[in-house]
């Protein structure tokens, strides 16, 4: 169900219906990051590979120490991380490094790329310069974006297979001949930002043929499932992350909320190298430049910009590209530096700029912040994690105790979340799911009792949500110096909540299932 009908049933018909219609539960991330931190992710990466080989030409080092520059498609794709950058924090300085990247990127090939027959590279690129453009207002970048875009279009697209792009134009039907999602779902991406960019018409027709095809060609509808592409042999079910990015990505601009959706939801559910706080952590696809040492960076670019602008509502989607980002920050070295390899701790020194963008691209494009959490969940208090908040013998009167007993999945153990208008954002009306009764601190003093009163939207109705790791603290509006606490962190069934003084106890620390 659509989170934001979710608040609005909560609210108008009660959170008994809402449960009957089994409202999914929102695993929380781990702890989140602010713009400062990707900031200074960013300025680390920075001093890590950012180098000056000639005049005001920049690129980003293949390798810690080396002299060797990103190359074409890597060094596209660094262009992207810095026009990230700036669209997170809009300064100067990141300013010029979008242009300093780009006057690199000429000097090594030019403003005509056809020599490169990859006709994915020229798209990746594409898209970088048209984006550099809109960040910059470099007439140049959108000159080098339409000329690159219209070689593709040239060369690329034919009807062999129903039609579609072509990856290498110089296999073209050929036996080695392939059409493949790097290279048609970058295409609609890059003919629609030109479409943007310019109001030209003709761009977004030549995106949208494109995105029929892939649409028919590269995508299961009935799954979410992204394929490589197509030859002579048929379909390659190749499952890499970075399709499914940019495929999200395309499905936006082609207003596909919903395939946007079916797409994340199939990537956040079946590609994995193994679990963090439940969830998926994406695949480790190699370190050493290794073209797939990025691929992960561009799934969750583009499932940020589409989280962001409103075509993915999802929120365990978020709580997913959260964890991730959490997971690879956390392990990061004393540089500051974070590999693609995200379930294991970064080395010092010899590390790849590529295997290293992917953190960075995260902490930029995944927004921060909690997921909302409408809906109806169970609370697990840390220090008794075998019990649940429990309405005390499923009563629905005017002052019930609420208290902590053996977890016994019944209905006096279900908790329905819905936002509430309080300022700042983040508060919930916490009701038991026998009706609209909610969970009610009695006082705003440390100590006074929690317990069930008919939902009034008063201030001890408002639970504040604050994410602590991979738990939940609860402060009623009525004063946020107060936590839902078990009292005296017992154990025992029956033990009341309370609200109780802040105190970083286990008892005041909620898991949410």
């Amino acid at each position: 169900m659509n989170v934001h009908f979710c608040a609005v049933l909560c609210r108008v018909v009660g959170p008994f219906l809402a449960t009957l219609l089994m409202l999914s539960a929102v695993r929380p991330a781990l702890a989140q990051w602010t713009t400062a931190d990707a900031q200074t992710a960013f300025s680390n990466y920075n001093n890590g590979f950012y180098f000056n080989p000639s005049g005001d030409n920049y690129d980003y080092r293949v390798q810690q120490g080396s002299t060797t520059t990103s190359g074409f498609w890597v060094g596209a794709e660094e262009i992207e991380l810095a026009i990230d950058a700036y669209n997170n924090s809009p300064t100067t300085a990141n300013l010029n490094i979008i242009n300093q990247l780009c006057n690199g990127f000429v000097a090594q090939f030019g403003s005509n790329w056809s020599s490169d027959s990859f006709d994915d590279d020229l798209m990746w690129a594409t898209i970088a310069f048209v984006r550099a453009y809109s960040a910059t207002g470099t007439a140049a970048w959108l000159s080098d974006a339409e000329t690159n875009f219209a070689v593709v279009w040239s060369r690329g697209y034919d009807t062999t297979f129903g039609g579609g792009i072509w990856w290498n134009a110089a296999q073209a039907n050929t036996s080695s001949g392939y059409k493949n999602s790097a290279a048609n779902w970058t295409f609609v991406i890059a003919g629609n930002l030109l479409y943007n960019a310019t109001g030209n018409s003709t761009y977004q027709s030549e995106a949208n043929t494109i995105y029929s095809w892939a649409y028919s060609n590269l995508y299961v509808a009935s799954t979410g499932e992204i394929y490589d592409g197509i030859n002579s042999s048929g379909i390659s079910s190749g499952q890499y992350s970075y399709n499914y990015g940019v495929a999200v990505g395309a499905d936006y601009f082609e207003n596909k909320d919903s395939d946007a959706t079916n797409v994340a939801n199939y990537l956040m559910n079946n590609e994995s190298s193994g679990t963090v706080n439940g969830y998926n952590i994406l695949p480790n696809y190699g370190q050493g430049g290794t073209d797939g040492g990025g691929f992960n960076g561009i799934a969750l670019r583009w499932i940020g910009y589409a989280y962001t602008n409103g075509a993915l509502s999802n929120p365990d989607i978020l709580s997913w590209a959260q964890t991730n980002v959490s997971q690879a920050w956390s392990e990061q070295n004393s540089q500051g530096l974070s590999w693609n390899n995200w379930l294991s701790a970064t080395p010092y020194g010899g590390l790849y700029s590529w295997d290293c963008s992917d953190t960075v691209v995260g902490l930029l494009d995944i927004p921060t912040g909690t997921a909302s959490l409408n809906g109806a969940h169970t609370l697990t208090p840390q220090n008794a994690t075998g019990s649940r908040l429990d309405d005390y013998q499923s009563g629905t009167a005017s002052g019930n105790t609420i208290d902590i007993w053996t977890a016994n999945n019944t209905g006096a153990q279900s908790w329905v979340f819905s936002n509430v208008n309080v300022s700042p954002a983040g508060y919930y009306n916490i009701a038991v799911s026998y009706g609209a009764y909610c969970v009610t601190a009695s006082a705003a003093t440390s100590g006074s009792v929690v317990n069930l009163q008919p939902c009034i939207g008063s201030s001890g109705q408002a639970w504040e949500a604050v994410a602590s790791g991979s738990t939940f603290i609860f402060h009623p509006a009525s004063n946020t110096s107060l936590c839902l606490d078990v009292q005296g962190a017992g154990t025992g069934n029956g033990t009341p909540a309370i609200a109780y003084t802040c105190s970083g106890g286990n008892n005041e620390q909620w898991a949410l299932d």
